[in-house]
C-alpha cells in the first residue's frame, strides 16, 4: 500500500489506532468501578482525579522536568496536592457520617447497630503485614515474622564486641557519672543536707521573676 500524502498517512494511522482499541476491547475485560469499596467516592473526586491524570501525561511528555519555572510540573503538583486535600476530607467526612449512625443506632436498633459494626471490623486490616525482610530473606508467613522480631531485639539487647565500639567514650562517661555519685551521696554525717518543701519555698522567693538559670532555660515566676 503506497502513502501519496499526509492525509492518506493520517487516515492510515487512525485506521490503526481505531484496530488496536477494537482488539483491545474484545479481548482485555474491562473492570467496572466497584462503588462499596470506596463509599466516600464523589463526582469532584472523579474531575480532580481526571486533571491529575491529565497534568502528569504532560508533564510526562515534556521529560519530567522538576524546575519550578516549568509550567507543566507546577500544574500537575497542584492538581495532585488538590486531590489528596479533597480525597481526605471525603473520608474524613465518610467515617464521622459512620461514626454518627453507629452511636444514633445502639440504643434505637440494636440489630442494624451490630450490622454497621460487623461491617466496619471487616474493613480493618488485621494482618501483621505482608512481608518483611530480614538479612536479606524475605518473609510472608505472619508467624514467621513475629519470631524474626524475636530473634532481632534478642540479639539487639544481647552484648556483644564490636570493632566500631567507642571505648574511650565509655570512659568518658563513667568518670562522669562516679564523679556525680560521690557529689550526690549522702552518708550518716550529712543527713542534715536533706532538702525539704520549705527550704525550696524559700530559694525561690530570692530569684527574680520571669527570669531563667542559662543552664535548663526555664523560666521561674
Amino acid at each position: 500500500m503506497k502513502l501519496e500524502n499526509e492525509h492518506e498517512i493520517n487516515c492510515y494511522y487512525d485506521k490503526l489506532v481505531k484496530s488496536v482499541k477494537q482488539a483491545s476491547d474484545s479481548a482485555i475485560r474491562k473492570r467496572r468501578f466497584k462503588h462499596f469499596l470506596k463509599p466516600y467516592w464523589c463526582e469532584e473526586l472523579t474531575k480532580l482525579k481526571k486533571d491529575t491524570i491529565k497534568w502528569r501525561s504532560l508533564w510526562m511528555e515534556r521529560g519530567k522536568p522538576r524546575s519550578y519555572y516549568d509550567d507543566s510540573y507546577i500544574r500537575y503538583k497542584e492538581a495532585k496536592r488538590n486531590f489528596r486535600k479533597v480525597h481526605r476530607k471525603c473520608v474524613a467526612s465518610f467515617m464521622q457520617k459512620q461514626d454518627n449512625e453507629i452511636n444514633s443506632t445502639a440504643e434505637v436498633d440494636s440489630k442494624r447497630f451490630w450490622r454497621l459494626l460487623n461491617n466496619r471490623r471487616k474493613g480493618i486490616n488485621n494482618k501483621l503485614c505482608e512481608q518483611m525482610k530480614f538479612n536479606d530473606v524475605i518473609y510472608r508467613d505472619a508467624d514467621v515474622i513475629t519470631e524474626q522480631w524475636r530473634n532481632y531485639f534478642n540479639e539487639l539487647y544481647t552484648p556483644t564486641e564490636s570493632d566500631q565500639f567507642d571505648d574511650e567514650w565509655k570512659n568518658v562517661v563513667n568518670y562522669r557519672m562516679d564523679k556525680y555519685s560521690k557529689q550526690t551521696k549522702l552518708n550518716s554525717k550529712t543527713t542534715s543536707a536533706i532538702v525539704n518543701t520549705d527550704d525550696i519555698s524559700c530559694a525561690i522567693k530570692k530569684c527574680k521573676r520571669a527570669r531563667c538559670i542559662m543552664k535548663h532555660q526555664y523560666p521561674y515566676f
